[in-house]
């Protein structure tokens, strides 16, 4: 019985130290973030501690999610006829919408809501870029709300990026041509890429490329990575960006895997 409880002693002392130990390194981390983020003027997380970038994460991470929930919420509302005739008759019907509690909670704190394309975007874009994209905004806001633009309040998290374009992933039936653009790599050609790539181009121009981040989850990783992509390589232009679980899913990859699965031990060509 004495063995056992010096035992049960022992183990909660290591672990105590370890606390300790852990908590130690979290305030030297946050003194070092502390020290380096003013000189941290890339647009990127490099300077912050392993803890600190996972909370910047955990903030876009909900403003992804509170996509989702519009997207839930708008489509509720649509199936009412007087706000689908409503917001035919005014595109600013959806930004005069009210969210759900649950939904303002993911982003009231720290943002505000600037624009969504199911709005038609009549904040962000310039009026030659909404008369170019007319039909696009039009067909896509068929499936109601892909993405939405967050710029974030004078008192809010420090970690918080100042301005937020946030895509959310398949979420209706429509979703799943775009899904099939991604196997058949053809995503970077879709309506969608197009659309966010004038948002993302606008906001940098508008307010910075340092201060623009964009972030998605499954198809919307994807077309937020097809946006990043083509634009640094294209035009220099490296913004920060933070991806939930991209699906990409090319044709030679699923030729591979069908390959191996039969047998075969290399890809002829």
């Amino acid at each position: 019985m004495t063995s056992k409880v010096i035992g049960s002693a022992l183990l909660v002392g290591i672990l105590v130290h370890q606390h300790r130990q852990e908590k130690k390194k979290w305030e030297q981390d946050d003194r070092s973030t502390e020290q380096g983020q003013n000189s941290n003027t890339d647009g990127t997380c490099s300077e912050l501690s392993s803890r600190t970038k996972q909370h910047k994460r955990i903030i876009l991470a909900k403003l992804v999610k509170s996509v989702y929930m519009m997207h839930k919420e708008a489509k509720t509302a649509a199936a009412r006829n007087h706000a689908n005739a409503a917001a035919k008759r005014d595109h600013q019907f959806w930004m005069k919408f009210e969210w759900s509690k649950k939904c303002l909670d993911l982003w009231s704190d720290n943002y505000v809501l600037v624009d969504l394309d199911l709005a038609r975007l009549t904040t962000v874009l310039k009026p030659e870029d909404e008369r170019h994209f007319r039909q696009v905004l039009d067909d896509c806001a068929e499936d109601l709300v892909h993405f939405a633009v967050f710029s974030r309040k004078a008192v809010a998290d420090v970690l918080a990026p100042k301005w937020v374009v946030a895509i959310r992933g398949t979420a209706s039936k429509r979703d799943v041509s775009s899904d099939l653009k991604i196997v058949l790599e053809r995503l970077h050609n879709s309506s969608l890429v197009k659309m966010l790539r004038k948002t993302v181009e606008r906001l940098c121009a508008d307010h910075g490329r340092d201060n623009v981040t964009v972030t998605g989850h499954s198809l919307g990783a994807a077309a937020g990575l097809s946006v990043t992509r083509k634009m640094a390589v294209e035009n220099s232009v490296f913004l920060d960006t933070h991806l939930f679980n991209p699906p990409f899913l090319p044709l030679e990859t699923i030729a591979h895997f069908m390959l191996t699965a039969l047998g075969g031990d290399r890809i002829c060509t």
